[in-house]
This record gives structure tokens, sequence and C-alpha cells, in this order.
């Protein structure tokens, strides 16, 4: 007979509704630490496409007006290097975000 067998036929009905309210607790709590932080991820995703777009809009607008081939090649070109640099910044935030919410959700589930 396998563990788990044994341990379910060990416990009482009364064990039964104690470690599915337990176990609904456990849940509960673990669901709510996730939906926070989904928010969080969701605000932080939201303020870094608005600041990219913003970014965008604002240099197309530099291109448009600029006198020469070579000044517009030198904004596309820090355009790009600033870019590049922001979207690995944020992508090393959402890390950091992650494994600290991770760690939230499980520390949740301790209390």
């Amino acid at each position: 007979m396998t563990k788990v067998s044994k341990l379910a036929q060990s416990a009482a009905p009364e064990n039964l509704a104690e470690l599915q309210k337990s176990g609904l607790e456990a849940v509960t709590t673990l669901n709510t630490a996730m939906a926070e932080n989904v928010s969080r991820f969701y605000g932080e995703w939201m303020q870094f496409l608005s600041h990219r777009l913003r970014e965008n809009v604002r240099v197309q607008q530099k291109i448009l007006t600029c006198g020469s081939l070579e000044e517009a090649r030198a904004l596309q070109e820090d355009f790009l290097r600033r870019a590049m640099d922001e979207y690995s910044d944020e992508s090393e935030k959402f890390v950091r975000m992650f494994q600290d919410a991770t760690a939230r959700a499980l520390d949740s589930m301790k209390s």
C-alpha cells in the first residue's frame, strides 16, 4: 500500500474538512497575492509602453524637421541605442519584480 493511500485511509472525516479548509485558505491567499502581482506588472508595463510611445513620436517629429540626412541618421542611431538600453533595463526590472512577487506569494502561504 502506498503512503498516499495509507494517509487517505487514516484520515478521519472530521480531519478531511479541516484539511480542505486549510487548503482553501492557502489557495485564496496565494490567488490574492498573485492578483496583486499581476496588477503591479501591468502598471509597470503600461508606464514603460507609454514612455516608449512618447519617445517614438518625439524622435519622428525631430526627424521630420531635421536639416540633413546625417542629422536624421544620428537621431535614429541615438533613438535605437536608448531604446535598446531601456528595453534591457525594463527586462531586468521585470525579472526582479517576478522574483519579489514569487517570494511574496510564497511568504503569504506560510502565514
